[in-house]
């Protein structure tokens, strides 16, 4: 098992998670689907959430589509994982 799925391997994807976020529609693979929008500096240690989502900040934005999972390191760093 490589590392990064050991790190996703224990993820809790329940609606629990409580990230403030909105919404808005996404084209993945000629489908719309609506995706998450959340502010990467509201996004705190330990978050971790299933795409399709848009996490924007002010340098730049990260896509993480419908099949992909991400969450937050202590430090702040994004992991994604294609699940």
């Amino acid at each position: 098992m490589r590392s990064s799925q050991k790190i996703f391997s224990k993820l809790n994807l329940s609606k629990s998670n409580k990230v403030p976020f909105k919404t808005k529609f996404v084209y993945f693979e000629d489908k719309e689907l609506e995706s998450r929008v959340n502010e990467r500096s509201k996004l705190p240690p330990g978050s971790k959430l299933k795409g399709s989502a848009i996490i924007q900040e002010k340098e730049s934005t990260t896509l993480v589509g419908p099949s992909w999972l991400f969450r937050v390191d202590e430090i702040g760093n994004l992991h994604l994982l294609n699940n």
